[in-house]
C-alpha cells in the first residue's frame, strides 16, 4: 500500500489541494451571499417573488343640502406594462392591438422602451379588461381604479370643479378640498407563483386605504338648476355676452345657488375653454352702478345727515362736479330721499353723498364688505376695488356714490344686500355646511358667522321700505311678483373701455329679496353686455330675477308667503312717495308729435305720453313700435325712457299713472 501511495502521492496531493480550494471558494461564496450581501440578495428575492401594490382610497362624495350626491365615482380600468420583462414586444403588441383595435406599431414602440413601467391605455373598457385578464402576457399589468363623475352634468359645475386622470382636484371645491376628499392610500403585498402570476395570500401584509371625507354643501341642486336655466335663457334673449347669478339666505349667509353662463360639463372639462370654468360671481369684478347706491343711502340715514322727507334739487337731470357733467336718465326736479332711490337719480344720490363727505362714505362701503374678500371656501376670490380716500380725486365722492370708480364681485354685493335684509348684520358667506368622515364623524361644521353690525334695525327697515317701492313703482317693476312683497334695486353700469365709459356696453344688474317684510331669499343677477334697449337693469336682470323667484316659490313650500300683518309702512305723507311731484317740477319738454315719428333700421323715437290717458298712451306707444309696462291708473305722470330718445323697436317703456 505504501508502494501504491508512493506511486500516486503527487496526484493525491493535487486532488486534495483542489478539493480544499473548492471548499474554500464555496465557503467564501457562501459568506458573501449569506453575510456580506445577504440583505441585498434577500431584497432581490422579495422583488422577484413579491410586489407591493398601492391601494387607492375612494374619493369622498360632495352632497347638496338635501343629501343629493353632486359627485360620484365609477370603476375605471387601465392597461400598463413592464417592458423589461417582455421578451417579444412585437408578438405581445399584436395580441393587445387586436383586442383594443389599436395601431400595433404604436404599442410595440412603447413595449420596446427600456422602462420598468409604461401605460398603454388609461381608459380600458370592461370587455377588453376581461379578455386580457383571461390570457395575460407576462409583463402586462392590469389596474382597476376609479374615475370621478358628475351626475348632474353642467349643474353646479363651476362650484364643484373637476379632477384630472389621476383623480386629483384641478379647480373648484375639488381643488380646494383635495386633501380631505382624496383620503389616504393603502398598500398590499402580492406574491408571484411559478407562472409569474401575482396573487394575495392570507399571511401577506397589507395596510387598508382610508376613504376621503364626505362634504355637504349649502347648495340646493333644484335652486341651482333653476338659476342656470334662467340665466342661460335671459342671456340668449338679450343677446348678452354672459350672465351670472347668486341665491342666498340673507338670515344665515348660506349660499343656495351660484353660477355664471356660459358654463361647462365637468365630465368633459377639457372640451371647454377656461373662461367657462370660472365661477364669475366669486372671481370677476365689475362696476356695479346704481345697485351700489344703497351704500350712500345707508350711510346718510345712519349718520342722520338726511331724513326721509329731505328734498334735493336734481337739477333737471344734469349736474356738474369739478367740470364733469353727470346726468340722469330722466329730467327730475325736487325729489325726496326715497324718490331719489326709487327713480335711481344719479344727481340726487350725489347730493346725498355730499352731506356725508368722503371719509364716512368710504367707511360704510368698507363696513359693507367692499374692497375685501368675503373669505368664502373657494379658490380665486376677487376682492374688488375700493381705493383709500387719500387716492380719491375731486370727483371721486360723486362717482363712488353712484357705483363708479369702484369694482365689486357679485358675492360682495349679495352679502351687502343681505345686511339690509337681515336688519344690519354683515355675514360671512357659507358654502360648506359640514364635513364628515366615511364613518359619520363630523370633522367641521359651519354655521352663521357675523362679521360686524352695519347700522341700526330702524335704518335697515327704512331702506327695505324704499327698496320695496323701487319694485312697486320705480325702476324695478319688472321684478314684481303677484301676491308677494319684493324689495330690490336696479343697476345699469357703463363698462369702462379703453380709458372711458362706453356708450354701448353695459352691465345690467338687479339685487332683490322676498318677502320684503321677512326676507327669506335674496337673489342678484348681472347680465354682461346685453344689446342696447335691453341694457337697463330693470329690463334685463329684473326679468331673470322674477322668473327665478317665481319658479322657486312655486316649487319650495318652505318659503313662506308674506304675512297679513306685514312690516309697518312709513307714513306716505312723510315720505311723499308719489312721483307726480317730481314730474310737476320737471320743465316742460318738447312734445314729440306722433306724425313726426319715423322708423329707421329697427329704431324709433320715444313719444311724449305724459298727461295722456292710459288708452291713448298705449295706442301712441304701440304705433311707435314700443311695448309698455303700466303701474297705477289714471293719467300718465312719468315715463322711461324719456321722450325724444332714439331706441330700438320693441323697447319696453315704463309708465307711471296717477
Amino acid at each position: 500500500m505504501n508502494k501504491i501511495y508512493s506511486q500516486y502521492r503527487g496526484r493525491i496531493r493535487w486532488i486534495s489541494l483542489g478539493v480544499l480550494i473548492a471548499w474554500t471558494g464555496l465557503i467564501v461564496r457562501l459568506f458573501s451571499i449569506q453575510i456580506a450581501h445577504g440583505a441585498e440578495y434577500r431584497a432581490l428575492g422579495l422583488r422577484q417573488s413579491q410586489k407591493r401594490q398601492i391601494i387607492r382610497a375612494d374619493r369622498g362624495t360632495i352632497f347638496d343640502r338635501k343629501g343629493i350626491p353632486l359627485t360620484g365615482s365609477v370603476s375605471q380600468y387601465a392597461l400598463a406594462a413592464d417592458p423589461t420583462q417582455i421578451a417579444k414586444p412585437d408578438l405581445v403588441a399584436g395580441k393587445i392591438a387586436k383586442i383594443l383595435n389599436k395601431n400595433r406599431s404604436e404599442i410595440s414602440k412603447k413595449l420596446s422602451l427600456r422602462k420598468r413601467f409604461v401605460y398603454l391605455d388609461r381608459n380600458l373598457s370592461p370587455t377588453a379588461y376581461r379578455q386580457l385578464a383571461q390570457d395575460k402576457p407576462y409583463g402586462i399589468i392590469l389596474e382597476k381604479t376609479t374615475q370621478r363623475v358628475y351626475p348632474h352634468s353642467h349643474v353646479a359645475s363651476q362650484i364643484l370643479g373637476f379632477t384630472d386622470i389621476d383623480n386629483h382636484g384641478v379647480t373648484g371645491l375639488e381643488q380646494r378640498l383635495n386633501t380631505l376628499l382624496e383620503g389616504k392610500s393603502g398598500w398590499e403585498v402580492l406574491e408571484r407563483n411559478g407562472w409569474g402570476e401575482l396573487r394575495t395570500t392570507a399571511d401577506t401584509p397589507m395596510k387598508p386605504a382610508q376613504p376621503g371625507a364626505n362634504i355637504t354643501l349649502t347648495i340646493d341642486v333644484d335652486y341651482q338648476s333653476i338659476l342656470q336655466e334662467e340665466l342661460d335663457r335671459r342671456v340668449n334673449e338679450t343677446g348678452a355676452k354672459s350672465g351670472m347669478g347668486l341665491i342666498l339666505n340673507p338670515q344665515t349667509g348660506f349660499i343656495l345657488a351660484m353660477a355664471s353662463v356660459p358654463d361647462y360639463d365637468p365630465n368633459q372639462a377639457f372640451s371647454f375653454g377656461i373662461e367657462n370654468q370660472k365661477l364669475r360671481p366669486v372671481t370677476d369684478q365689475f362696476e356695479p352702478g346704481s345697485t351700489f347706491k344703497i351704500v350712500t343711502l345707508i350711510a346718510a340715514l345712519d349718520q342722520q345727515t338726511v331724513q326721509l322727507n329731505t328734498e334735493f334739487n336734481c337739477e333737471y337731470g344734469a349736474y356738474k362736479v369739478d367740470n364733469i357733467r353727470i346726468t340722469d336718465h330722466e329730467e327730475y326736479g325736487l325729489l325726496t330721499v326715497p324718490q331719489i332711490i326709487e327713480n335711481s337719480s344719479n344727481v340726487g344720490t350725489i347730493k346725498i353723498a355730499e352731506t356725508l363727505g368722503p371719509q364716512r362714505l368710504y367707511r360704510y362701503a368698507r363696513d359693507l364688505g367692499f374692497g375685501a374678500q368675503t373669505q368664502i371656501d373657494l379658490p380665486g376670490e376677487g376682492k374688488g376695488v375700493l381705493r383709500k380716500v387719500r387716492d380719491w380725486s375731486k370727483v371721486s365722492l360723486a362717482e363712488v356714490s353712484i357705483g363708479q370708480e369702484v369694482a365689486v364681485t357679485l358675492l360682495q354685493l349679495g352679502m351687502a344686500y343681505a345686511a339690509i335684509a337681515n336688519g344690519g348684520y354683515l355675514l360671512r358667506p357659507v358654502l360648506i355646511r359640514e364635513i364628515k368622515t366615511p364613518d359619520g364623524e363630523v370633522i367641521q361644521e359651519n354655521g352663521v358667522t357675523v362679521i360686524r353690525k352695519i347700522a341700526s334695525e330702524d335704518v335697515m327697515r327704512n331702506v327695505r321700505a324704499i327698496l320695496r317701492r323701487v319694485v312697486e313703482t320705480g325702476t324695478g317693476m319688472e321684478a314684481s311678483i303677484d301676491g308677494w312683497s319684493v324689495a330690490g334695486k336696479t343697476g345699469t353700469a357703463q363698462k369702462y373701455v379703453e380709458g372711458g365709459y362706453s356708450q354701448s356696453k353695459f352691465v345690467s344688474d338687479f339685487a332683490g329679496f322676498l318677502p320684503a317684510d321677512n326676507p327669506q331669499l335674496l337673489t342678484i343677477i348681472a347680465i354682461d353686455e346685453p344689446r342696447y334697449g335691453m341694457h337697463w337693469g330693470g329690463v334685463s336682470a329684473a326679468v331673470a330675477f322674477r322668473r327665478i323667484m317665481e319658479r322657486i316659490i312655486s316649487m319650495d313650500d318652505s318659503i313662506l308667503p308674506p304675512s297679513r300683518e306685514a312690516e309697518p309702512r312709513e307714513d306716505p305723507d312723510q315720505i311723499q312717495w308719489a312721483a307726480a311731484s317730481a314730474v310737476a317740477t320737471t320743465p316742460q319738454s318738447r312734445s314729440v308729435l306722433l306724425s313726426s315719428v319715423t322708423f329707421n333700421d329697427d329704431v324709433t323715437i320715444v313719444p311724449d305720453v305724459r298727461g295722456m290717458s292710459l288708452k291713448k298712451a298705449m295706442i301712441t306707444l304701440q304705433t311707435s313700435g314700443l311695448t309698455c309696462k303700466l303701474n297705477g291708473s289714471g293719467v300718465v305722470t312719468w315715463q322711461s325712457p324719456k321722450p325724444g330718445k332714439q331706441v330700438p323697436l320693441q323697447t319696453l317703456c315704463q309708465l307711471g299713472l296717477n
